[in-house]
């Protein structure tokens, strides 16, 4: 996991400094990997290691010279070794040391993010809501917990972008931070609150724009000089 953000930290300097300051607005798409942990698995009947799922799907961004946002839809994707259409290397796989973990996960997820721009770089915070139609091997062998379909985390990071002939390329990082319990509430009627852990995670994206526009403040066109007079 060290490597992995090594990595992505040095790319973003790569762009940094080789990337003229543009980019768009328009209909993208990105294809990324969330690197997930469930906090406090310790205190939970969860699996304690990290995994991985596929992230991929279309977006809107508009974006001005101060800033703006984005929103999309996401397809959310890991199958269980052994089962289901095979996963990539690193981006879907259980890295754990721990054999016995065989995570499966499929969903879909609301994307909305927004913030300030400067220049390339864009960082952003926003809204994560996913809902799981499949997740298979969070507890440990011999629990049988219930787990909330519905996921809600907090995105902050920062994306970098770059133009191209048909709009732009870019490369993002983020935190996720887990708001809504994986473990259903025994008692949602009682007045004790409840801990069923949370899945914090860290995304790495890259998404590719198709440009409707360029991404710049809007201006007023320049006041017309009024109409000659009609002559009688």
């Amino acid at each position: 996991m060290k490597n992995i953000l090594r990595l992505c930290l040095l790319l973003s300097f790569v762009v940094v400094l080789t990337v003229p300051t543009q980019a768009q607005r328009g209909l993208g798409i990105k294809f990324g990997s969330d690197f997930n942990y469930f906090f406090r698995a310790d205190e939970q009947p969860l699996v304690d290691g990290w995994w991985s799922h596929l992230v991929f799907g279309p977006y809107y961004q508009a974006y001005f010279e101060d800033g703006g946002g984005q929103a999309g839809i996401n397809i959310l994707y890991k199958g269980n070794t052994g089962s289901g259409f095979p996963n990539f290397p690193v981006i879907q796989r259980d890295l754990t040391s721990d054999t016995t973990q065989n995570i499966g996960l499929t969903g879909i997820e609301f994307d909305f993010k927004a913030g300030p721009r400067f220049g390339i770089l864009n960082p952003k915070i926003g809204l994560l809501v996913s809902y799981w139609f499949k997740r298979d091997g969070f507890l440990e062998p011999g629990f049988t917990d219930q787990l909330n379909n519905v996921n809600v985390q907090f995105p902050i990071g920062l994306t970098i972008e770059g133009p191209t002939g048909y709009g732009s390329v870019g490369f993002g990082v983020f935190y996720e931070v887990g708001l809504s319990n994986v473990i259903r509430d025994p008692d949602p009627n009682g007045l004790q609150d409840f801990n069923g852990s949370r899945v914090r995670a860290v995304n790495v994206e890259l998404h590719v724009l198709f440009a409707g526009g360029k991404q710049e403040r809007r201006r007023l066109e320049p006041d017309m000089p009024p109409p000659p007079p009609l002559e009688d």
